[in-house]
């Protein structure tokens, strides 16, 4: 009976030890396909993942992808486009700006890069990137050199709405790829201002803003300026005043202390005028300009538009000092006399067409202009902002993509500028000329003709027309067959030419009262009465 029981207890035990050790030979199989399932699932969980990288990677990749493409010859004719030189290279980039050929406006977002050496366009374009004109960009040299790009303005191709930015971007040289800025406080949207690099800061002044055709906010005279960096600070041109803004970061209040100088007009001036472009030649501490626009009130036309296409240049360092420049004529080379006939080449035959805001770029000793807005295409240019071509009229073109802008270069008086001096002889023959004036000026006996035809101190081409159209209309007459626009015009370059047969005279007068303290309009007032008003009127349109 005990052996029985014995036996019994035995094979009970051995049940269940049997039957523990297949539920852990179970468990132990369950952990280890858990164990597999998990670490599938996990597999599949990190393949998805790398895959939604990837997806996101190549996503972002298309999105900011720029296509380098070389292309044949220039860019379609533009205007209101940004024209940088690079800041470690010899290249100029070129970046948006519109085209209008008179029902439709056209805005672009591919960015250029020309190299003088090869006389080479490469085309750099990027999908996301939004189009627009009027922008401002600026380069600085480190990190491989980057492209700034503040705001700009794009409207719909009837010009009926338009959409002003306010967003800043960056263009990265080595990688050639864009990045947009995000900062905390922002300049509100805007077109039309200007920006320059002042050491480690990006300067902007100035904007335009046009919110709809029927409520119109047209730019002051503070959006059609050019800007400058100095050591000392930034210096401002609009119109024909210049002024002086001192920085100095040593001050803790420095940016609570800012405060603009006006400058003294020094030296030969160049006229009233708007959408004249000024840019730094850095090797001789000049600022170079050319081009611009007067715009003269008709009471029967509106306005007549004079386009400029005279160089000119800025002493930027002391109290500045304006000067002409002229072309010099390329040095001759010794050559073997051939049969053949070549014509030697002038360089006064070979200045660009009058224009206003144009594009300008200084690479070492070579100022480089590109198309725009031009006397060619008076009607179809200014605020409705289209391009037209600098030398190409003798071709027609239907669409923008078509035209071809061609690029001029010449050297800025080579190394040496041939600036118009005044000798020492001259300078008395022009003091006599200067109380002679003065003593004309002051006498009550002139007639309304000899006070018509003459100009003033301190008096600009465009106040001088103004008082005086009448008559100089009425002298044209006498002489042309012309009759309406046409008369008006000849009128005009007669006052022009009587304005600059005096200019030297009225500078001189201004230097004297200058020194004496003595202001335009008191010296106005001692040389009799005037005929007629004149002054800018709110009416006039601006160049951006």
């Amino acid at each position: 009976m005990g052996k029985s029981t014995k036996k019994s207890n035995n094979k009970a035990n051995n049940k269940a030890l049997v039957k523990a050790q297949k539920k852990d030979k179970q468990a132990k199989k369950f952990d280890q396909k858990s164990k597999k399932q998990l670490a599938s699932e996990a597999a599949i969980e990190e393949e998805d993942l790398l895959t939604t990288l990837e997806e996101f990677r190549a996503k972002w990749e298309a999105d900011h992808k720029v296509t380098e493409d070389l292309i044949d010859g220039p860019p379609s004719r533009r205007a209101n486009a940004s024209f940088t030189p690079d800041p470690n290279q010899p290249y100029i980039w070129l970046f948006g700006g519109e085209f209008f050929n008179g029902t439709t406006a056209h805005f672009y977002n591919d960015l250029y890069r020309y190299s003088p050496d090869k006389n080479e366009w490469r085309r750099y374009s990027s999908p996301t990137f939004p189009p627009r004109s009027t922008h401002q960009m600026v380069a600085t040299p480190g990190g491989g050199g980057k492209l700034w790009l503040f705001g700009g303005e794009f409207a719909s191709s009837n010009q009926t709405t338009f959409h002003h930015y306010r967003d800043m971007w960056c263009f990265d040289l080595s990688t050639h790829s864009w990045e947009r800025i995000e900062t905390k406080i922002q300049p509100s949207a805007r077109s039309g201002h200007r920006m320059v690099v002042w050491k480690q800061w990006i300067i902007l002044f100035g904007w335009q803003q046009i919110t709809s055709r029927d409520n119109e906010r047209w730019p002051s005279a503070r959006s059609g300026l050019s800007l400058l960096s100095i050591p000392e600070g930034i210096i401002l041109h609009a119109l024909d005043d210049t002024f002086f803004l001192k920085l100095d970061p040593t001050n803790p209040d420095w940016l609570k202390k800012l405060k603009w100088e006006k400058r003294k007009r020094v030296g030969q001036v160049p006229n009233l005028r708007s959408g004249s472009t000024m840019v730094n030649w850095v090797n001789k501490a000049l600022a170079v300009g050319f081009g611009g626009v007067l715009d003269l009130e008709d009471n029967e036309e509106g306005l007549v538009s004079e386009f400029y296409n005279d160089l000119y240049a800025y002493q930027l360092s002391g109290n500045g000092r304006w000067m002409s420049l002229n072309l010099k004529k390329p040095k001759k080379k010794k050559v073997v006399p051939s049969s053949s006939f070549e014509e030697e080449e002038d360089p006064e035959k070979t200045i660009p067409l009058a224009r206003f805001n144009p594009m300008l770029a200084v690479l070492k000793n070579t100022l480089y202009i590109g198309s725009d807005d031009d006397e060619e295409d008076e009607d179809g240019g200014g605020s409705d902002g289209s391009g037209s071509d600098t030398d190409s009229n003798d071709e027609a073109h239907d669409t923008p993509e078509q035209v071809d802008t061609e690029e001029k270069q010449f050297p800025i008086v080579d190394e040496s500028m041939e600036v118009v001096q005044v000798t020492q002889l001259e300078q008395e023959e022009l003091k006599k000329k200067v109380e002679a004036f003065m003593g004309v000026a002051k006498s009550t006996e002139r007639s309304i003709e000899e006070i018509m035809s003459t100009p003033l101190p301190g008096e600009t081409l465009k106040l001088f027309y103004d008082r005086s159209r009448e008559y100089w209309t009425q002298k044209a007459h006498a002489t042309s067959q012309h009759r309406g626009k046409e008369l008006r015009r000849d009128g005009f370059s007669h006052a022009e030419e009587r304005y600059s047969e005096y200019k030297p005279l009225l500078d001189e007068i201004e230097r004297i009262q200058a020194e004496a303290g003595i202001e335009a309009s008191d010296v106005q007032r001692r040389t009799g009465p005037t005929v007629g008003g004149g002054g800018l009127t709110q009416d006039s349109r601006h160049r951006r």
